[in-house]
């Protein structure tokens, strides 16, 4: 990573590059198109889409100078002329850069290069254009912004260091109802140290406020967009990315015990925005500190992980993604391989109420082996419908300590889970998972035995024999459905295995006869059948010696094109 980029990362780079190529390119073409030319829609969306990948991680300030664009002290886009708009025309009129924020919608995003196309008149230029459109995902930097105290902060990591020390200490600043708490008990000691003598504090509140310092209506205008089109979020993301570029440089033991402590207390607060992606990147940023050689970046990428796998701040997280629409399966489960193993046990917990189950449940096999520990207590003790949850992914992940757990309770589970559990084993090539599915023919469910039958394949053939010698000794088929019977001698059909056809033909065989009648029962006339159906090389020698030496009655029946 380039030592000039700072509080961006490489990838980020080369996001900004792509958007600002995309841009130029939307720009340029927008003259060329009418509005509803499907070209230019594609063009759109693709520029759109540079944006949020530009922003994922939070918002990007790009500086304009003559020719070029730069991203921190990288050059991201060069120019070929002064002609064109971004940056060349942009600049001469006193626009220096633009901040791009995560989250444009396709309207502002039209809003933004209509404003770019246009060419100002002598009464207007790019600036007020940019400000009449109502950007709020975009901050305009002028060149009267060069001067601002709170950019110059946020621009200098030292300076933003030395207010956070004088501002913050060890102990995290009050929030939420906590904040309001201590706003009223510090109003209320001020108000008593107001009536002291000596206080300064009395005669500065019956001061009158200084007209000089008064915001004009245009001021108000800025700061009420700022705070509206910047979201709690963003700010929380540029504290953390400032804080990790402070670990680059040596620091006093007070001065890391500091940036430990703003990284705990923005690390907490990033979680509780439940936003996935900007809480992987910045523990994608924080995985690379902490493979570092120099002792502080290390301490503070591992101090920023910790605290992302605490049980609060993850379950804070996870719970928020609740109130999402959506979730990137594959981002939760990157967010999970970045974590560990050891946060199995909040994500065991969630997966138990989350309304993302699908989601949840396909991430969640990311930790193998260490899933099943932790999902074995929750769905030994959890009610029925945690446990219809629990048990495919049990099955899915497929360790002998699922299994285990599974084969000798599968009862308890509801039947359109056990239907579920079928489905998932059909579907395995585990032999031990097939043992479960053949145990299953046995399941007091009609259905579920009939999707057993469905699901049973090849392999399973020595156990499905077993099983139908024990049917023929128990009389079981006497006791089940003609249908479940018919279905039954199917599904050895389809398995065509030799020992299966030989069962089959004993059943055939003259001893197998009613002496004095010599008519096939019910159950023989299925086996046979069954044998007639097979095609099997193993099968097709037993089905020849029946046609040529078997009862007439089985010759007969295995002859018949019924």
């Amino acid at each position: 990573m380039s030592e000039r980029l700072g509080i961006y990362s490489e990838v980020e780079l080369g996001a900004a590059r792509d958007f600002v190529r995309e841009l130029v390119r939307v720009v340029r073409s927008h003259r060329l198109y009418e509005e509803s030319h499907p070209a230019l829609a594609d063009m759109m969306r693709a520029l759109r889409k540079r944006w949020d990948m530009a922003t994922a991680a939070g918002p990007m300030s790009l500086k304009f100078h003559d020719r070029r664009i730069l991203l921190a002290d990288e050059v991201v886009y060069s120019a070929t002329s002064e002609n064109e708009v971004v940056p060349s025309a942009l600049y001469d009129h006193g626009v220096v850069g633009l901040v791009l924020k995560r989250g444009i919608d396709p309207d502002e995003m039209r809003r933004l290069v209509s404003v770019l196309t246009e060419q100002p008149d002598g009464g207007h230029d790019y600036a007020s254009l940019l400000w009449e459109a109502d950007l709020k995902h975009v901050q305009v930097l002028l060149d009267a912004d060069e001067d601002d105290e709170f950019d110059a902060a946020a621009r200098d990591p030292a300076t933003f260091a030395q207010e956070m020390r004088r501002m913050s200490g060890p102990d995290d600043p009050p929030t939420g109802s906590d904040f309001t708490a201590e706003a009223a008990k510090a109003g209320d000691e001020t108000t008593e140290a107001a009536g002291t003598d000596g206080d300064v504090f009395g005669d500065a509140f019956e001061t009158a406020p200084d007209d000089r310092f008064a915001l004009t209506e245009n001021e108000q205008k800025t700061i009420k967009r700022d705070v509206e089109g910047d979201g709690f979020e963003n700010t929380i993301q540029h504290a953390l990315r400032i804080v990790h570029a402070l670990a680059r440089e040596e620091h006093t033991g007070e001065d890391a015990e500091t940036i430990e402590n703003a990284i705990g207390s923005l690390t907490a607060s990033l979680c509780g925005t439940g936003l996935l992606d900007s809480v992987l990147a910045a523990g994608e940023r924080a995985l690379q500190m902490s493979r570092s050689n120099q002792k502080l970046l290390s301490r503070a990428g591992e101090a920023t992980l910790d605290r992302m796998r605490r049980h609060d701040n993850l379950w804070t997280l996870l719970t928020g993604l609740d109130a999402h629409e959506y979730i990137d399966m594959r981002r939760l489960g990157e967010l999970f391989v970045l974590l560990g193993n050891e946060t199995a046990v909040t994500v065991a917990e969630w997966l138990a109420e989350t309304r993302h189950f699908a989601v949840a449940a396909h991430a969640v096999r990311v930790y193998g082996e260490t899933a099943v520990t932790a999902l074995i207590p929750r769905y030994r003790d959890g009610t029925p419908e945690v446990r219809e949850r629990i048990a495919p992914i049990l099955l899915d992940i497929g360790s002998d300590a699922a299994l285990q757990e599974l084969t000798g309770d599968l009862g308890r589970l509801p039947e359109t889970t056990r239907l579920t559990v079928v489905s998932i084993l059909g579907r395995s090539k585990s032999p031990k998972l097939r043992e479960v599915l053949v145990d299953t023919l046995r399941d007091d469910s009609e259905r579920v035995r009939r999707a057993v039958r469905g699901a049973l394949k090849k392999q399973d053939a020595p156990r499905v024999a077993d099983l139908f010698t024990q049917f023929l000794q128990t009389g079981e088929f006497d006791r089940r459905p003609t249908q479940e019977a018919q279905d039954f001698f199917e599904m050895l059909s389809r398995i065509g295995d030799g020992h299966v056809a030989r069962l089959l033909a004993d059943q055939c065989d003259v001893r197998g006869f009613s002496f004095g009648r010599r008519k096939l029962t019910e159950l023989q006339k299925l086996c046979v059948r069954a044998l007639r159906r097979m095609r099997s090389p193993d099968a097709r020698p037993i089905v020849q010696e029946l046609r040529e030496h078997g009862p007439k009655a089985v010759r007969d029946l295995l002859d018949d094109v019924w």
